[in-house]
Order: structure tokens, then C-alpha cells, then sequence
């Protein structure tokens, strides 16, 4: 299913074999007018790792969204590669009902060459997981992380000091700077922007899911996202189910909070109907909700989202 395909978000459909090479010809990325898209037809994917070849076979992949800049590989590479490290380390990212690798693989990936190391800070270590309650921090995510960026600085929050302490002097942890609290107190995200030093360049929120945990520490913590930087939040899938929504309007469900923010974006702030020009009324589940300062863009895939901030 698209779900559990590694281009969740791409269009896809086959091309004649015998037409393949007029088409790999059509979208060089050479060519002026469709540099910004990327496709392979069966062809070109021989140019790819194995484990992207495999995924692609004989299909073409024409990627919608934004291609970030400044990489040395492509938007399926980056994609397909990053499915293939997380499901060597055991992160969820990219596992069971999750394709995170489409918004990872397009925006996160290309950091990997950026011209000086970056700095990453996640809520959610992994100790509130099945297989941590023997006070062992799950690591998938932090192993990842310190494959693909070795020289970065990464930091980590979470809710149990206990699990993760224990796993640091177990001897993990190593290369992972750690802060923790409840990301439901603005109280204690300020103080992890004190501790860390801010100035991030990703964020992403992996914590408690509830809308009042999101809402809370997008608050606090977009202000100290770094220009061009990009706030990545999982799984909002559960924001209309119960124990993750308690109804306060304050705290919006996030997927009703992204919409606003994509209107606001497309169409502007809410206007009042005047001088003749029909007005637009905001989306009422979050009409006190404004578009937080330089928001560049909001892209959405299947449970998540992407924000990204004005370079």
C-alpha cells in the first residue's frame, strides 16, 4: 500500500519500457524547465544503491514537493536511504504504520552537506516503549541520528531521567546530550532552550503526541529554531482520540492547527468583509490561532507534518 511505500507522497505510474529512454531523456535535470523535479524510470534507477533500485523497479517517481538544495543526491535516493538506515537501527520513524522517510528523506537528508555540522534537538528518547521499562533507553532514533550526522550536535528530551540515566552509565547515550521534563509545562521547555543553547537547526517532536504537548512546545521552542531551519512533528494521527485531546480549545487538534496555518498561508490572515471585497472567515476550530512569525511553508504526509522557517 502507499503507506508502507518508501515514496508515500510522491505520484507514481509506469512507463513502456519502450518509451523509458525517451522519458529519462524528457526529465534531465539538466533541462532547464524540470530541473526541479525529480523522476527515474528503469534506466536511470540502475544508477542507485541497491536497496533504492529494489524499491523502484520499473516505476517513475515524480517528486511534488520542494526539492531542497545542496545536496550531492537525489530526492528518492535520499528518501530510499533513509528508510534503509532507520529499519537498521529499529526506529519506528520508518516501521509499522509509519512512512516518515518522505519528509525526512527530502528535508532532513540534505543536511548531511551542509557546509557546517548541524544542531538537532528531539523530544522523545524512547523510554516510555515496551521494551525500556528495564530502565534501558531505546536508541533507535539517537543511533540513527549519529550515523547520519557524526559531527552535529544532538540532543535529546524525554520524560524518565531515570531510564536514560541508566543507559548512559550502562555506556549508551555516547555522542547524545540529554534534557528532561514534561513538554506539557512551558516552564520546563524554556528551560531546556536555556540548557541547550537553542539556535537549532531541526526540531522534532516525537514526545507524548497530545495536542496540549505539541501545541506547548511549538510555543517555546519555534522562536529558537534557526532561519532555514525545519520543526518536523510525528504522528498526529491520534489528535481526535481520547487521552489525546481534552477538548481545550487553547489546544487545538494540531491537524486542525496546520490547516489554519496552510489557509492563513495561501490565503492570508481572516479578513472582515468591506469596501465591497467579500471577507474569509479563519477555520473556527482555530480562529484565535495566528500564523506563528516567519513561517515559510507547511507540508503534510501521511500523519505528520513539516514546518519550515523563513531563511
Amino acid at each position: 500500500s502507499l503507506r508502507d511505500d518508501a515514496y508515500h507522497g510522491f505520484v507514481r505510474f509506469r512507463v513502456p519500457s519502450a518509451r523509458a529512454a525517451k522519458f529519462d531523456n524528457f526529465m534531465k535535470p539538466s533541462t532547464p524547465a524540470r530541473a526541479n523535479s525529480t523522476a527515474f524510470t528503469g534506466g536511470r534507477a540502475a544508477q542507485l544503491r541497491p536497496s533504492a533500485r529494489a524499491l523502484l523497479g520499473s516505476w517513475v517517481l515524480v517528486a511534488l514537493t520542494p526539492r531542497c538544495t545542496g545536496g550531492a543526491s537525489s530526492a528518492a535516493e535520499d528518501i530510499a536511504l533513509f528508510r534503509s538506515r532507520g529499519v537498521h537501527h529499529g526506529t519506528d520513524k520508518v516501521t509499522g504504520l509509519h512512512a516518515y522517510q518522505t519528509m525526512y528523506g527530502q528535508f532532513l537528508m540534505p543536511l548531511r552537506h551542509a557546509a557546517t555540522p548541524i544542531k538537532l534537538f528531539e523530544i522523545g528518547l524512547g523510554c516510555h516503549t515496551a521494551r525500556t521499562r528495564r530502565a534501558r533507553a531505546w536508541g533507535g532514533n539517537t543511533q540513527l541520528w549519529l550515523e547520519l550526522f557524526p559531527q552535529s550536535e544532538i540532543w535529546e528530551a524525554d520524560f524518565r531521567e531515570e531510564c536514560a540515566a541508566n543507559t548512559r552509565k550502562a555506556g549508551g547515550l555516547k555522542g547524545i546530550n540529554t534534557v528532561f521534563g514534561d513538554q506539557g509545562d512551558p516552564a520546563t521547555v524554556q528551560r531546556w532552550v536555556r540548557e541547550t543553547g537553542g539556535s537549532f537547526n531541526v526540531i522534532i517532536d516525537d514526545g507524548g503526541h497530545t495536542n496540549r504537548q505539541i501545541k506547548t512546545s511549538f510555543d517555546v521552542l519555534w522562536p529558537s529554531l534557526k532561519p532555514g531551519g525545519y520543526y518536523f512533528m510525528e504522528d498526529l494521527q491520534v489528535g481526535r482520540t481520547k487521552g489525546f485531546n481534552d477538548g481545550d480549545p487553547t489546544f487545538p487538534v494540531i491537524s486542525d492547527l496546520m490547516q489554519s496555518y496552510i489557509e492563513q498561508l495561501v490565503i492570508g490572515p481572516p479578513k472582515p468583509a468591506r469596501g465591497g471585497h467579500h471577507g474569509h472567515a479563519p477555520i473556527h476550530a482555530v480562529a484565535n490561532h495566528s500564523l506563528p512569525e516567519n513561517v515559510s511553508f507547511v507540508l503534510c504526509q501521511h500523519e505528520a507534518c513539516v514546518l519550515g522557517k523563513r531563511p
